[in-house]
């Protein structure tokens, strides 16, 4: 069991230190040894949370005719906490899980 979490952690942190996973924010991205803080962790989600949510805000004016101010408003603030809540899940854990046993590893 412990070598299937593992894998996933492995498969999860190769994803992670891609370039194009952080751009346009890589530096973002901490040191592989440097543990993901939840202050981190909010920047991140505001950064991208709300530059992606304004891509689709514009995409969606573009396209549609229809658009209530509203919806439109609430897609950047579901954004941020959503996008913090799947990061923190999926990619700050297993982060922080390699970071520990790198520093582990110095000391």
């Amino acid at each position: 069991m412990q070598r299937v979490v593992n894998k996933i952690i492995e498969a999860l942190n190769s994803f992670t230190d891609r370039d194009t996973m952080w751009s346009p924010f890589l530096y973002l991205r901490p040191d592989k040894a440097e543990q993901i803080s939840l202050r981190h962790l909010m920047k991140i989600a505001l950064y991208f949370g709300l530059s992606y949510s304004g891509v689709y805000v514009v995409l969606s004016i573009l396209v549609k005719e229809n658009l209530e101010f509203s919806n439109l408003l609430l897609v950047p603030i579901l954004a941020v906490p959503l996008y913090g809540i799947a990061f923190g899940v999926f990619f700050m854990i297993p982060w922080n899980i390699r970071a520990r046993r790198l520093q582990l590893d110095k000391s």
